[in-house]
């Protein structure tokens, strides 16, 4: 009957001690587990802004192509005015009196 009864104690010892390596594996694992969920929420975080500035930096790719597009219009556009500037400076000489020259400026 001692027999017995130190048997179970020691199983009892032993499986107390068991028990006590699981929770302390459990603890360890909940401990990697809640550093993991962190740092998955603040990636979570930095994605969510990345993309916010993905899509500001997309809508000002876009304002840039259409001022881009503006540009070439105006060049055109300057282009074409200084043309016809041109033109009505040639014929704004051409109907511009000629300077007769005077005879009493010449010594």
């Amino acid at each position: 009957m001692c027999n017995e009864r130190d048997i179970l104690g020691m199983q009892l010892i032993k499986r107390n001690d068991e028990l006590s390596q699981l929770y302390e594996k459990i603890k360890i694992q909940q401990t990697t587990l809640n550093a993991g969920e962190r740092a998955y929420a603040e990636r979570v975080a930095d994605i969510a802004a990345l993309q916010m500035d993905l899509a500001t930096l997309k809508a000002e790719g876009h304002m840039l192509k259409a001022s881009v597009a503006n540009m070439d219009m105006l060049r055109h556009e300057g282009l074409q005015l200084e043309r016809e500037l041109l033109q009505e400076r040639t014929k704004v000489r051409a109907l511009a009196p000629t300077p007769t020259p005077n005879p009493n400026l010449n010594p």
